[in-house]
């Protein structure tokens, strides 16, 4: 054997003696050795943040006509309804005119609107002020009428409106004590004095209803071949804008 082939075997037992050495922590104590994963660990991707909710929404199309009307009345009682809180969204009610009877000596009959929105329980009374402009009061009322109350309150079951005369054609139009809900309301708040009697009867209807800040949008379907009805109620003033 050649002396350089024994330097290099008599190395080896230094080397290994070298390589155990790094495995021991101080004191003789072993270390672990952490192999690297053989499969590669991917970062989580990130979630997107959603989408954030805008402070106003656009107003419904339908909407934007009695608003500018609204907004052009030099009156500072015209209602301002502002910053629609979500979309337009579709609510059972029903609705009813009310009228007073027509007199020989009046030449202007106001037209006045009961409401009732179910989703919350809810009847708006809307009191014209202004038939050419369409400005009106309202007034919130809580629904408190239920199937085991009867249909005609009882304080106004010997209530009889006096008819146009001649009396119109079609008997929907006949001037009527309200029922139900409405009918309460009117009835225990003597409203016949205010706004007169029911034209006709009470209709339910499935009504469009955008929420603002201060108030609401309201359309009601048309009866027969008529336009819909369209409102704008400001709860924060107390007024309103009326077909």
């Amino acid at each position: 054997m050649s002396l350089s082939l024994r330097s290099q075997i008599a190395t080896i037992p230094i080397i290994l003696s070298i390589a155990l050495a790094g495995c021991l922590g101080p004191a003789g104590r072993s270390v672990d050795i952490v192999s690297p994963s053989s499969t590669p660990t991917l970062a989580a991707s990130a979630t997107p943040a959603p989408s954030p909710t805008p402070e106003c929404w656009p107003l419904d199309r339908q909407f934007r006509e009695i608003q500018q009307e609204a907004e052009s009345l030099a009156d500072p009682a015209a209602p301002a309804v502002e910053c629609p809180q979500g979309r337009a969204i579709t609510v059972f009610g029903a609705m009813q005119t009310f009228r007073h009877p027509i007199m020989e000596d009046t030449t202007d009959v106001l037209v006045n609107y009961m409401i009732w929105q179910e989703d919350i329980g809810i009847i708006y009374l809307v009191v014209k002020l202004d038939e050419e402009t369409g400005l009106s009061e309202i007034y919130i009322y809580p629904d408190t009428w239920d199937e085991d109350q009867p249909a005609v309150h009882l304080d106004c079951q010997d209530m009889i409106p006096e008819q146009d005369s001649p009396p119109p054609e079609d008997q929907s139009k006949y001037l009527q004590v309200p029922i139900r809900g409405f009918g309460k309301v009117w009835c225990e708040n003597q409203l016949w004095e205010r706004i007169g009697f029911g034209v006709g009867w009470e209709r339910g209807v499935e009504m469009t209803i955008q929420q603002g800040e201060n108030g609401f949008y309201i359309s009601v379907p048309p009866e027969g071949e008529s336009e819909p009805l369209i409102f704008v109620l400001d709860t924060e003033k107390g007024s309103a804008l009326a077909p």
